[in-house]
C-alpha cells in the first residue's frame, strides 16, 4: 500500500482547503451582509429541490421522483425529472418489479 504517499497528498489538500476557508471566513467577517436574500434556516434540516434549487424544510410539502427518491417543490409536479429524464415528478409508480411475489 502507498500509505505514505496518500498521507502526504491528503495533508497537502487539507492545508490548501484550510487556507481557502480562512480567506473566505475573513472576507465574510469583513462584510457580514448578503447581497441577495436567501431562503435558508441553518437550524432546520432540509433537502434541496432538484429543479428550483430551493430548500424543502422538514415538515414542508414535497413531491418525489419515484425512481431516484429525489424531492421537489410541489409546483414541480408533472414535469419530467431532470435526474434521468425518464420519470414524471410526483407520478405514482411501483418501481422495478422483478418477481411476481413483489406485486401487492
Amino acid at each position: 500500500p502507498m500509505l505514505r504517499l496518500a498521507r502526504n497528498v491528503c495533508a497537502s489538500a487539507v492545508e490548501q482547503m484550510a487556507l481557502q476557508a480562512r480567506q473566505v471566513l475573513a472576507a465574510c467577517e469583513k462584510t457580514p451582509t448578503d447581497e441577495v436574500p436567501v431562503n435558508y434556516d441553518p437550524r432546520n434540516p432540509f433537502d434541496i429541490c432538484c429543479v428550483t434549487f430551493t430548500p424543502i424544510y422538514r415538515g414542508s410539502k414535497f413531491v418525489e421522483d419515484r425512481y431516484t427518491g429525489a424531492r421537489f417543490q410541489p409546483e414541480c409536479a408533472g414535469q419530467v425529472s431532470p435526474l434521468g429524464d425518464i420519470v414524471q415528478i410526483g407520478a405514482d409508480a411501483s418501481g422495478l418489479l422483478i418477481s411476481p411475489t413483489q406485486v401487492r
